[in-house]
């Protein structure tokens, strides 16, 4: 009788603790993608004044304004004049308070535009207005090259790409940790493709080509949580990506 007593407790206690830790990985997931949520809701937007073509710019901004949650946005493109760039500054600098700025920063998306009006960005540096560079933010937001614009940029990606060092104990250590966290976040994963299926059906994956080291293409994949909507210009949130 003791024995059978023993062995009970210790099965109920293996079941507890396996339904705890269950239990555990969906709330604490939940929590962290709330918390995540609440977050990005209430950081500072940021208002970019553009250096560069919209017509070779806007589908990477739009990509990118997405990504963010509109905390990145586009104020004007322009292909500027020196006269055009110092009305722009003069314009922001103007502004009674920083909510009234036109735009934050300058974001230079064409080199040789750039370097047509370098003395005006001089002097903005000196003025305190943020200057940065399309690739950067492209790759801060997006996680990629943006390969429809490595032609304006081609120094720069020349110095980066020639640093590349393919490391084969890297790689194995890439392919190792990425097997075990997608064996630790399985619950979730799966949670997710129900939750997915649940609301909006099938596909239940955003697939997308990509450019890798030496131009080899790949494809990545990620949940499904925008659709394309006959008469919207734009892609719109589906019901599990709210």
């Amino acid at each position: 009788l003791v024995t059978g007593t023993v062995f009970y407790f210790h099965k109920l206690s293996g079941f507890v603790f396996i339904e705890t830790g269950l239990f555990s990985i969906f709330v604490l997931s939940f929590f962290t993608w709330y918390l995540l949520n609440i977050t990005i809701k209430h950081l500072p937007s940021k208002r970019y004044l553009i250096i560069g073509k919209e017509e070779h710019l806007k589908d990477i901004m739009n990509e990118i304004e997405k990504e963010s949650m509109r905390k990145i946005s586009v104020y004007k493109y322009i292909n500027p004049s020196p006269a055009l760039l110092e009305v722009e500054i003069k314009n922001r600098n103007s502004s009674l308070d920083y909510k009234s700025k036109h735009f934050d920063s300058i974001l230079i998306g064409n080199m040789k535009l750039a370097n047509s009006v370098s003395d005006i960005l001089d002097e903005a540096k000196r003025e305190n207005i943020p200057i940065e560079y399309f690739p950067n933010i492209v790759e801060d937001v997006l996680k990629r090259v943006p390969i429809e614009i490595i032609g304006d940029f081609e120094d720069y990606y020349k110095i980066v790409f020639s640093n590349i060092d393919r490391s084969r104990i890297i790689k194995i250590l890439d392919i190792t940790f990425s097997f075990l966290i997608l064996i630790i976040l399985s619950p979730f994963v799966l949670f997710s493709i129900l939750y997915i299926l649940a609301l909006d059906g099938r596909p239940l994956f955003f697939k997308q080509e990509r450019i890798g080291i030496d131009g080899s293409k790949f494809y990545i994949y990620k949940f499904r949580t925008m659709d394309d909507v006959e008469g919207k210009a734009e892609p719109v949130m589906t019901k599990s990506g709210k």
